[in-house]
């Protein structure tokens, strides 16, 4: 008969205690709040560096609308309309002018082309107009190079205004 031995294992050790389990809940309400504190920092600054980015986008078609409007005025055309002039990123019209040419619309700004002096971005949120941005055309007699006008009518669009520094 065959003897069976048995392998000895060496002691089996108790289980050592952690010291460290976890965060303790006042540890981790101090992280929460202090990420509450700076999302509330920054929220604001990224709401205005967003709206700046949509302004700049405005910016561009403004001042193509304006070409169009020089190069016509230099032709001596009877409507700017008629020159080779190309907006991007929207249709032409919209729901309150009474021709389908006067206004064109993007996703952020309804663009007012129906005065042939000034030509007029209107940004609006919740159905409300928050603030326009102006630029003058040739028409006026100081267009040909004339700064980007602001005017809000809201509070957070004069905010927006002050912060675009125009």
């Amino acid at each position: 008969m065959r003897k069976i031995y048995q392998k000895r294992f060496p002691s089996v050790k108790k289980p050592v205690k952690c010291k460290f389990r976890g965060f303790t809940l006042i540890e981790l309400l101090v992280v929460v709040l202090i990420i509450g504190i700076l999302a509330a920092i920054a929220l604001p600054k990224y709401e205005i560096a967003v709206e700046k980015s949509r302004v700049a986008e405005a910016q561009i078609m403004l001042k193509n609308a304006q070409q169009a409007m020089v190069l016509c005025y230099m032709q001596d055309c009877r409507s700017w309309r008629n020159t080779d002039f190309e907006l991007g990123g929207g249709e032409w019209g919209c729901n309150w002018s009474h021709t389908e040419t006067d206004c064109y619309t993007t996703k952020n700004f309804v663009y007012d082309l129906t005065d042939n002096t000034q030509i007029i971005a209107s940004r609006y949120k919740n159905g409300e107009e928050q603030y326009s941005l102006g630029l003058l055309t040739p028409y006026d007699g100081e267009g040909w190079d004339s700064p980007l006008s602001c005017d809000g009518w809201t509070d957070w669009g004069r905010k927006m205004c002050r912060a675009f520094n125009l």
